[in-house]
């Protein structure tokens, strides 16, 4: 038992240490070529189940459901040599008009 509890410690170790790259490496610039963009987007559309009880007090009943579906809109770009920029757009879905950037 003490073997699998040390095991598992070790590998959530890890795997912490090698999460907490926030940023890219520093870019050297010797394989820019020409103005890049990339374009991409990420789509959720998440089913909730939930559930709740008490003794004392009467409850509303909850179902469940499909939440709101989301987006996300990333655009990547290479500008010039050294420099890269990188925009990361929170999208919701159509009954709400409001959108978010990451980082900002």
């Amino acid at each position: 038992m003490k073997k699998i509890l040390f095991f598992i410690m070790a590998i959530s170790i890890a795997m912490m240490g090698y999460s907490q790259n926030f940023e890219e490496a520093k870019l050297d610039g010797s394989t820019f070529e020409k103005l890049k963009v990339r374009t991409g987007a990420d789509f959720a559309m998440q089913f909730q189940g939930l559930n709740h009880n008490s003794d004392s007090v009467a409850l509303i009943p909850l179902g469940t459901n499909v939440n709101l579906p989301t987006a996300n809109l990333v655009i990547e770009d290479d500008l010039a040599r050294g420099i890269k920029v990188n925009l990361e757009t929170y999208l919701s879905s159509s009954h709400n008009v409001e959108e978010w950037v990451k980082g900002g």
